[in-house]
């Protein structure tokens, strides 16, 4: 009876993470004072975009799959960099030197942000 309990619960969870996160249209947005893109995170493109800093400094963001990082920055923390894969809508890596920010964008934004859960 435990063990049909158990199944019914993990039956549950999975059904609601996929309605929840299922149908998403994420979008990788790129924004920085001399550049604005948005890019479907679909797949569909893979590589590096390099941004230019208006101080002549610059952050590689790499694009695979549905999934995005800052993979290399010249600021001096590079706390960008750090921030690791972006995958999620309401991800998001900041490079304050170089006003950049790298976010992941969907239909419904995370209600509760990963640091709080």
């Amino acid at each position: 009876m435990a063990a049909v309990i158990i199944l019914v619960s993990l039956g549950a969870l999975a059904a609601r993470h996929l309605l929840s996160h299922g149908g998403q249209t994420a979008t990788l947005e790129i924004s920085s004072p001399s550049v604005k893109k948005i890019i479907p995170l679909d797949g569909s493109f893979n590589g590096t975009i390099m941004i230019r800093a208006e101080d002549g400094g610059f952050n590689l963001v790499e694009v695979r799959g549905k999934a995005a990082r800052v993979k290399d920055a010249d600021c001096p923390d590079r706390l960008c960099v750090r921030q690791g894969w972006l995958s999620k809508p309401g991800d998001q890596a900041v490079c304050l030197p170089h006003r950049l920010v790298v976010r992941i964008r969907g239909d419904r934004e995370e209600e509760v942000h990963g640091i709080s859960q």
